[in-house]
């Protein structure tokens, strides 16, 4: 079957030693939910693949053209896009579970890497998958239905079937373990990373930041997703209390996408007369969070369950002082450097929004451990990591799975 009848635009690629296959069409680049989280993963481990040595070449499969100097083609490096209608997540599914075997048939790679949640599940190769997080698992409430009880599935028996797991923190790589049964030999973590343009900002573009955005001088802030585990609802009920306690209290930024049952925190920022001291900047660039970040008093995320907390780790690197909670990954990311509260404990979360506002000597402390903190997360290193994972991978004996 030629290649454009499976809806691919292709390049030659020069044979080398080892080629990867990787799965990346969660790759995205809409203003939405949709380009955080596992995009960014995905985005920064093939820019980080892409510098590598020639020993290992790769071949990402993505749903547009990459226009990112970065994902350029290199001599072990290329994107092959594939029609835009694989966006959708049903024909997503199309493509993983049908059209990718017959693709791999035509130019057998030595491994393939999902870069999500879902192997094809009729490929009998070497296989890596990453898993970020198994919150519709966890959480399978805060989901639509359907949708979550096809990613529980899929993964589950991709994560079985894969010859390596990836997590992206200790807390999900238990969760794998727990959760979808597979051999701890088997689950492998690769910690996130942090990006050399996360650092504190200089005074003079923070005030022509605060200046453009007709931002205060001091407020709260979160950046993340409009969805219930991230628990901004239990933000806005903490916040609520803390302004009713404080002399002069700081305003509260929600910064983000909408996500799926986002109605909720707009009607409770009305019932509780918030009005204007709660502001809604929707979703922001990339390139704009380090001076969000920078310009805020303090960074607040009150979530539920996370795999690794990318924004905790970006703003700990830009300086801020962080607030965030006991879950999951998180108190793996922030270490000593962060004030850490029970997420369904929203007195522990008002009490620390009063002390992070009124103590500017515990905010200096937080300030510099959070930067010390997030200088352990590299993405050069989790890409190394990764990479080693793939040669070990190679030269182990292999039997095809039945």
């Amino acid at each position: 079957m030629p290649a454009e009848a499976l809806g691919l635009v292709t390049f030659p690629l020069p044979p080398t030693i080892v080629k990867i296959a990787l799965n990346a069409l969660l790759l995205s680049h809409s203003a939405s939910y949709r380009s955080a989280g596992i995009n960014q993963y995905i985005f920064e481990l093939l820019t980080q693949l892409r510098l590598r040595p020639p020993e290992q070449s790769y071949e990402a499969f993505v749903t547009y053209e990459p226009t990112e100097i970065c994902l350029s083609p290199t001599p072990n490096f290329r994107t092959t896009v594939l029609s835009s209608g694989f966006r959708k997540p049903s024909m997503r599914v199309v493509w993983e579970q049908l059209i990718q075997p017959l693709v791999l048939a035509r130019r057998p790679p030595d491994l393939i890497h999902a870069l999500g949640y879902a192997l094809p599940l009729a490929w009998r190769g070497r296989s890596i998958m990453t898993i970020c997080d198994l919150s519709f698992v966890r959480y399978p409430t805060l989901f639509n239905r359907s949708n979550a009880m096809y990613l529980a599935t899929i993964a589950r028996l991709s994560a079985r079937k894969a010859t390596t797991v990836l997590t992206i923190s200790e807390s999900t790589r238990r969760d794998v373990i727990t959760l979808f049964g597979v051999a701890p030999d088997n689950v492998v973590t690769t910690y996130c990373g942090v990006s050399d343009r996360f650092q504190p900002a200089p005074e003079t573009r923070i005030q022509a930041f605060r200046q453009g955005n007709q931002l205060p001088e001091e407020f709260f802030l979160y950046v993340g997703t409009i969805e219930p585990r991230k628990n901004v609802a239990g933000l806005v009920r903490a916040y609520a209390r803390y302004r009713r306690d404080a002399e002069n209290p700081l305003p509260l930024i929600l910064a983000g996408g909408r996500g799926w049952k986002d109605q909720e925190v707009f009607d409770l920022v009305d019932q509780l007369g918030l009005g204007d001291n709660v502001r809604f900047p929707g979703f922001v660039p990339s390139d704009d969070l380090p001076l969000w970040y920078s310009a805020a008093t303090a960074f607040v995320y009150p979530s539920h369950y996370e795999g690794f907390g990318l924004p905790v780790a970006e703003a700990m690197a830009c300086g801020t002082p962080v607030i965030t909670t006991t879950a999951s990954s998180l108190p793996e990311v922030v270490g000593e450097a962060g004030k850490l509260v029970p997420p369904e404990n929203e007195e522990s979360l008002t009490s620390a929004l009063s002390q992070i506002a009124s103590d500017s000597d515990l905010r200096r402390r937080l300030s510099l451990a959070g930067r010390k903190q997030a200088a352990r997360f590299r993405w050069e290193r989790m890409a190394a990591e990764t990479a080693a994972v793939y040669e070990r991978l190679i030269k182990s004996p292999w039997r095809p799975r039945r």
